[in-house]
């Protein structure tokens, strides 16, 4: 058990200090936060945060013209949907729907399933996760960091999910779980996340109870890898060896008139009849920072459209981008 405090926003001030900005909405309220993630929820151009808590109602700050407003109920991310404030633990957020909006999946405690809070116009969340069949086999471990990626290169969005109990005596309880347990790979079918047996990680890495992940194309092979902290033991770096069912971009942002590392910046790719949108972010999950790169997988197509939202306002439009390549973009 723990007092409950508020959540903190530091100004940067672009100096190397920052100043503290409650002022800006963050005093009044006060919850066991433990994963944040800072993205545009509500696709209006700037950046929204979320802070998921472990048994309490989760808070979506909405950001009003730099002013932040605790909506998540009025949102409906405060609570799954039976109502119950979860034991929550990790979040991401990434458009897994492809209509350009983020969805917002958080990962939560033993006997719990992970919710995937799925994003519509004005940012009304619906909780489908049994829907989409995502988690139950995640249902018996506690689960922390998350990543929303394409992992197989097949143009949609897949999930990678760490677990482990904090006990180390957990194999006593009853929830039929242990201290160091396999992470899992939820990979994307139709929509759906079922665990199937050729959709679980192989890896040849001892199990661990782990928390932090971090994802990106650490060897510039064109598919996602991961480093994992662990509690109690190393780190692991796990290579992405999937035989890959499709081709790839990854674009590289930099800004001039928006910072130089433009976050929320918005990215949508169009190849043939599908599109694909991811925005910057910095910092997300639990214990976690992913990379600046944004990895799409494109399937069997070989050549793609890309589209910039900067920061500022200003739009770009690059054509014929050939496959499996890192393009690097400058604003105009």
């Amino acid at each position: 058990d723990y007092a409950w405090l508020p959540d903190q926003l530091f100004e940067n001030l672009g100096n190397g200090t920052f100043k503290r900005a409650q002022e800006r909405g963050f005093s009044a309220t006060a919850g066991p936060t433990m994963g944040t993630i800072a993205c545009d929820l509500d696709a209006d151009g700037d950046q929204d945060l979320l802070a998921v808590s472990d048994g309490a109602a989760n808070r979506m700050y909405r950001n009003d013209r730099g002013q932040f407003v605790e909506a998540a109920l009025e949102h409906g991310v405060a609570f799954d949907l039976k109502g119950t404030a979860n034991g929550s633990m990790g979040v991401d957020a990434a458009d897994i729907t492809g209509d350009g909006l983020s969805e917002i999946l958080i990962t939560t405690y033993t006997q719990q399933l992970p919710t995937l809070f799925e994003n519509s116009p004005g940012a009304f969340f619906s909780d489908t996760t049994r829907i989409r069949a995502v988690g139950i086999s995640l249902r018996p471990h506690v689960n922390w960091a998350v990543g929303l990626m394409d992992f197989d290169n097949d143009s949609d969005t897949d999930i990678f999910v760490c677990n482990g109990h904090f006990l180390r005596n957990a194999d006593v309880l009853p929830e039929v779980t242990r201290f160091a347990v396999p992470n899992a790979l939820l990979l994307n079918s139709d929509g759906r996340f079922a665990p199937n047996s050729d959709q679980q990680i192989e890896t040849d890495q001892p199990d661990a109870s782990s928390r932090g992940a971090a994802f990106e194309d650490f060897d510039n092979d064109g598919d996602i890898d991961c480093i994992i902290l662990n509690c109690g033991s190393a780190a692991q770096v796990l290579e992405n060896t999937t035989v890959s069912s499709g081709n790839w971009l990854e674009v590289e942002l930099s800004g001039t008139t928006s910072p130089r590392m433009p976050v929320g910046a918005k990215v949508s790719l169009i190849a043939g009849d599908r599109t694909q949108s991811r925005e910057l972010s910095s910092g997300r999950g639990y214990q976690s920072h992913c990379g600046t790169r944004l990895h799409f997988g494109l399937g069997e197509y070989d050549e793609a459209r890309i589209k910039v939202s900067w920061p500022s306002g200003i739009e770009s439009d690059v054509a014929e981008v050939d496959c499996n390549t890192l393009i690097r973009l400058v604003e105009p």
